[in-house]
């Protein structure tokens, strides 16, 4: 089965902007997604196209629960917490990589080289027991079809100002993607253009429309990074309710206790730069706050975002305004 979109190269103009930001030019061969209507989907390295089937593809089980988010939208939190409840709550494992224990899909499209095969990469997903847990930042466009038929799946979001900040902390923290830049510019310039791996803003709203139009789906939950920070406990015991798995009382508490942000920072293996990887004073799990944006955005920029959110909101389709105050709030 083919995937139903085509490929658009960034243009001259556009690859400029992402050399001025991205210093070592690795971040310069961007494609743009789009579909049949030429609806924009997401931006990724042109590397995509030849391992693109191999998600579309990509044998699924019954039991595989998927964490499908736009990156920093509280996705390894989930992660974490869902392994757990899928694994009995062994919380002395989490100092195990996590990446190990939940396999993070789009490492494929990345890291693939003449080391490792994409379709060995897959291999090892494949090979892997189940109850399977799976992570992607992808949207349902370019996963299998029958995903939501077949999965249990799990969006979570998170309002776009603090999504902005955490992935322009996640650049500098970095060493490989070579990524000089202020705050100011990166947000006008790269998240709000979406010139940058994933899309940023763009991406982030396309998601948002795909995922909404299957809103009634018996096998989706939605989940906000903001209702998640406010009750953990709830978190949890709708984590659990939707994928049917079954946990002790004192499991839950157990867990709640452990998954508050400054436990987790702590004991998370994504916490551990065992490979010289980043740059010194960073953290993969930083702050985990709501509103952070705050201490970034100019009044007059988060204006101007807010009037672009609600033009952007407005094209997904969605007429809830109370899913629009969550993602400007």
């Amino acid at each position: 089965m083919e995937a139903k979109y085509k490929y658009q190269p960034i243009n001259i103009e556009e690859k400029t902007i992402v050399e001025k930001h991205f210093k070592g030019n690795k971040e310069a061969n961007l494609v743009k997604l789009v579909d049949e209507n030429n609806d924009y989907i997401i931006t990724f390295k042109e590397k995509f196209q030849d391992v693109s089937h191999l998600f579309f593809n990509m044998k699924l089980r019954e039991d595989d629960v998927w964490i499908i988010t736009s990156p920093k939208c509280g996705t390894t939190w989930t992660q974490e917490t869902t392994w757990h409840i899928m694994n009995n709550v062994q919380l002395e494992r989490t100092e195990e990589s996590l990446f190990a224990r939940s396999p993070f899909l789009d490492m494929v499209a990345m890291k693939a080289d003449d080391k490792e095969s994409p379709e060995e990469m897959f291999q090892k997903i494949d090979d892997l027991p189940s109850p399977r847990t799976i992570k992607t930042h992808f949207p349902l466009q370019l996963l299998p079809p029958k995903l939501l038929d077949t999965c249990k799946v799990i969006f979570v979001n998170r309002n776009i100002k603090d999504a902005c900040v955490s992935m322009y902390h996640h650049l500098c923290l970095m060493k490989h993607f070579e990524f000089d830049s202020k705050f100011d510019e990166y947000a006008e310039e790269v998240y709000r253009t979406g010139l940058s791996n994933y899309g940023g803003g763009p991406a982030y709203f396309a998601m948002m429309k795909s995922i909404y139009a299957n809103i009634d789906h018996p096998n989706l939950l939605i989940l906000w990074y903001e209702e998640m920070k406010k009750d953990q406990r709830n978190m949890v015991v709708k984590i659990k309710n939707h994928i049917k798995y079954d946990i002790s009382e004192q499991q839950i508490d157990d867990l709640t206790e452990f998954m508050k942000f400054e436990n987790y920072q702590k004991s998370s293996s994504m916490n551990k730069d065992k490979k010289g990887n980043w740059n010194e004073g960073g953290q993969f799990i930083r702050k985990g706050i709501v509103g952070d944006w705050r201490n970034h955005f100019q009044d007059q920029e988060a204006k101007d975002w807010d009037k672009w959110i609600v033009e952007e909101f407005g094209k997904t389709g969605i007429t809830d305004t109370k899913i629009l105050d969550m993602v400007k709030i």
